[in-house]
Formats: structure tokens, C-alpha cells, sequence
């Protein structure tokens, strides 16, 4: 079918304008009604031209819209509980072994630190020493205020073969007051050489 115009659907310039007393002139034979729509097909002496209405499906857009019943409360709730991890942890064989020899060999005191029997015999030993060398000795102070508690832990090496167990004092603790014991005390003369005279007394020595 040749169309007089085939970009009749697209917006354009008009070439010209014909008067009614000669457009009747200008149709020929043929006639065709477009199925489902108000429009023709006309042929003239140009070719095939179409007039009437063309109606376009419409396009249906859908819209989807959630509501939630629940608060945001029980919201939070449940995603707090999503969150959560599993209560109890599944354990490896060696896992397992290991949290077994804990139960076994070590307990609490009461001042809920964790020390084992045989540790703890060791320690209570170590800090009878300093008594009994008069490294240390009890406070008969009254008021609570002016004492102050050094903290102390132990600290094992199973390869010594002197001293298998010793106790580390922690001076650097800060006391209620802010100021540990290392910041009361005076710091005093290095009793030791320097590292220059070290080096100077290594060179003076035939044989070291």
C-alpha cells in the first residue's frame, strides 16, 4: 500500500492547503475501515492517506504500597532479635579439651581472680619471703585513706631453673587520687653505668 504521506504520524510543516471544492476531486476508489478504531484508509490521486482517530492501548503502571500494622517498638524488638547471636557457642574437639582442662586446674578466689592450686601455694610461699626478709611488712595504719594497695601479679617461667615463679609489683597503678606510686617517689641516681662507659671498659680488657 503506498501512503501519500509516510510520516503522516510525525509532527511537521504543511506543503499546502486544498479547498474542499477540489479534495472530492482528488479521492479515487478504495476504502478501508481500520479495525477497532474511528479511522480510514482513503485512497486519492497521491496514494493511500488515513483520517480519523487512532486510539493507543494505555499503559498500566502499577503501584504497590506496604503498610505495617506493628509498631516501631516491636520492630526494634524483632530486629534485635534477628541480630543476636546464638546463646550457646558449638565448641571443637579442641575447644572442648581446653575448656575442660580450665574447669579442672584453675578456680576462682574470692576476689574472683583465677589462679590454680598448685600457683597459688607458690605465691602465698613468695610473698611469705618478703616478711620474712623484711622486704615488706603489715600496716598498722587506722585510717583507710592514707593506704594505699600496690597491685601485684605473678609471672611463671617453667624453663628457670632458680626461679620458676616471681612476683611483679605494678608501681605505675593510679590511685584513687590519680598518682601512682612511681609518681610519689623521688627517681634518684642511676645505679647503674651508662653504656659509654661500658664500651670504654670492654676495650680496655685484653680478654673479655
Amino acid at each position: 500500500m503506498k501512503l501519500s504521506d509516510r510520516s503522516f504520524h510525525l509532527p511537521g510543516p504543511f506543503d499546502g492547503i486544498i479547498g474542499a471544492e477540489y479534495f472530492l476531486q482528488l479521492l479515487k476508489q478504495g476504502k478501508i475501515k481500520v479495525p477497532n478504531q474511528n479511522a480510514i484508509l482513503q485512497n486519492t490521486v497521491f496514494g493511500w492517506i488515513v483520517a480519523g482517530k487512532i486510539t493507543l492501548p494505555e499503559t498500566t503502571i502499577q503501584m504497590s504500597c506496604h503498610l505495617l500494622s506493628t509498631s516501631l517498638n516491636e520492630q526494634l524488638e524483632k530486629f534485635w532479635t534477628i541480630e543476636n547471636c546464638l546463646e550457646r557457642k558449638i565448641l571443637s574437639l579442641g575447644e572442648r579439651e581446653c575448656e575442660n582442662h580450665y574447669k579442672k586446674y584453675y578456680a576462682r578466689c574470692r576476689n574472683w581472680k583465677i589462679l590454680r592450686p598448685e600457683i597459688k601455694e607458690a605465691y602465698i610461699e613468695n610473698m611469705k619471703s618478703y616478711l620474712t626478709n623484711g622486704n615488706m611488712s603489715e600496716s598498722k595504719l587506722a585510717c583507710i585513706r592514707e593506704e594505699y594497695y600496690l597491685p601485684h601479679h605473678v609471672v611463671i617461667k617453667n624453663s628457670s631453673l632458680t626461679t620458676q615463679l616471681r612476683v611483679v609489683f605494678d608501681g605505675s597503678s593510679k590511685s584513687v587520687t590519680g598518682l601512682s606510686l612511681n609518681d610519689a617517689l623521688m627517681v634518684g641516681l642511676s645505679m647503674q653505668e651508662n653504656l659509654f662507659s661500658l664500651l670504654v671498659r670492654f676495650r680496655s680488657i685484653l680478654i673479655v
